[in-house]
């Protein structure tokens, strides 16, 4: 296969998945703003009732009050549902 048209298939397969990612980042916005909390709750309630335990790094203050949040609230299975509708694997590349 020539260099070109490995390119060529990297670049689409980047392009599908990176719109794939942002739409789950921009669904994610979504149910944030209409919640009232930001994205690092979302992403944290989403793993925690998932039943794990996140790894969060805090390095601010504001993530430490984020976190706290995180475990005061919970969301309908739906709106992780719906977060999880728009995932598309990504092939393994390397």
């Amino acid at each position: 296969m020539e260099s070109n048209q490995l390119m060529t298939i990297l670049k689409h397969s980047v392009c599908v998945h990176y719109q794939g990612t942002m739409e789950i980042v921009n669904q994610a916005e979504k149910f944030a703003e209409e919640n009232n909390v930001n994205m690092t709750v979302i992403a944290t309630v989403w793993v925690i009732q998932k039943g794990c335990f996140p790894i969060v790094g805090i390095n601010s203050e504001r993530f430490a009050e984020d976190i706290v949040e995180a475990f005061k609230v919970k969301f309908t299975d739906k709106i992780f549902k719906n977060l999880e509708e728009l995932y598309l694997p990504r092939p393994f590349i390397g």
